[in-house]
């Protein structure tokens, strides 16, 4: 039970490590929602937009790529959801440099019911989040500093971990990442923030609000 959920959390730190940003504007058109593997539904304001249609590769911080083989399929790499800004020209290569983004994961945990969180196992899974994020971090360029685990909560039924850190690359370039996972029975939908410090409070805004509109079927 435990491996499986190490399993899924070492694959989203490794994306952690590679995905970069940009900024978005808000506009008052009304939010959509979308099913991810049939596990959740996931909505989202209209400020932003999915883009599973951009290739990978593209979203990935060169930093890190050049520490990957030649060989890597980066597609086997990617979310089951990429929320960028509405509009977002992945032809600009400026605008690849540096952009916000929200991305989320569900999947199916083997044999594990959501109920083992309300035991101290929350806090040794937290523990193993945070050492693990570390380790992957120390194969990328960048660092990690100011980690922060909240107080487990309750979204829309489901036990939410949430935690909070700062990633500094060798430019002094630094993002501000916050993950959540949430676990319903046998179900754990990710969703993760990167940005950087001029579009944190504009994103976190958009990020609270989609989720605390995850719903896990």
């Amino acid at each position: 039970m435990r491996k499986n959920v190490i399993f899924v959390i070492v694959f989203i730190a490794v994306i952690l490590g590679l995905v970069r940003l940009h900024t978005i504007s808000s506009d008052n058109e009304k939010s959509q929602t979308i099913s991810i593997n049939g596990i959740a539904n996931i909505q989202y304001p209209a400020s932003v937009e999915p883009r599973n249609d951009i290739p990978f590769e593209l979203l990935i911080n060169p930093e890190d790529k050049a520490l990957l083989p030649d060989s890597v399929n980066y597609e086997e790499f990617r979310p089951n959801l990429i929320l960028l800004q509405k509009g977002f020209n992945e032809k600009n290569n400026q605008l690849l440099k540096e952009f916000p983004n929200i991305v989320a994961n569900a999947i199916l945990l083997e044999n594990f019911n959501a109920s083992i969180l309300e035991t101290e196992y929350a806090t040794s899974l937290s523990d193993n989040i945070n050492r693990l994020i570390e380790q992957n971090a120390q194969r990328t360029t960048s660092t990690i500093s100011d980690w922060r685990t909240l107080p487990v909560t309750n979204i829309n039924g489901a036990t939410a971990l949430r935690f909070e850190y700062k990633l500094e690359n060798r430019n002094k370039k630094v993002l501000n990442i916050i993950i959540t996972y949430l676990f319903k029975d046998d179900k754990q939908v990710e969703l993760t923030l990167s940005a950087p410090n001029k579009d944190l409070e504009k994103w976190t805004v958009i990020y609270n609000e989609v989720l605390n509109n995850i719903s896990i079927n």
